[in-house]
């Protein structure tokens, strides 16, 4: 006896095949920018009994937010002197600017959450970047530790220097 298949089956089941593989292959490649990678959070809390550094930290912010409308990286100071507070965002190379806004404007909802009141932050997202300390904050390598977390898990809480890294 022979058996005949009726073409709709296998068509149904091709169909099936592909819209599962475009939905995963969607998934993957649409990733959410905005998802946590990576923290890094100063020990050292403001000593800021006058506000100024947090006035000084809301302008920076304020104004690298801005800054990510218009291009992928930026860096600048904000206060004066012993006030003054520096940082910079970088954006993914495959963001488009409004994307890399829609990235960095997240960070500064994220800052107190995640890190609180201190002199030094790094921040990564999967589509940006942004850091900032005190300018007389002991500067630190950008690829030193601080302190990790990967995603809502931590890894490591020690410090590492880039000897170490380089190591590893």
């Amino acid at each position: 006896m022979v058996v005949i298949r009726k073409p709709t089956s296998s068509l149904h089941s091709l169909f099936l095949f592909f819209s599962v593989f475009l939905l995963l292959l969607h998934r993957i490649s649409a990733a959410d920018f905005t998802d946590l990678v990576y923290k890094g959070c100063a020990d050292q809390k403001f000593q800021d009994p006058s506000g100024i550094y947090s006035q000084n930290l809301k302008s920076l912010v304020a104004t690298l937010v801005a800054q990510s409308a218009q291009k992928v990286f930026a860096s600048t100071t904000s206060g004066d002197g012993q006030n003054a507070i520096r940082g910079l965002y970088q954006g993914r190379g495959d963001l488009s600017n409004s994307n890399c806004y829609k990235c960095v404007s997240k960070i500064p909802d994220m800052l107190d959450k995640l890190c609180g009141q201190v002199v030094a932050v790094r921040i990564q997202l999967n589509g940006c970047y942004l850091r900032y300390e005190i300018v007389e904050f002991k500067q630190v390598s950008g690829t030193q530790l601080l302190y990790k977390v990967c995603g809502s898990i931590h890894c490591l809480e020690h410090s590492h220097s880039d000897s170490k890294l380089r190591r590893m």
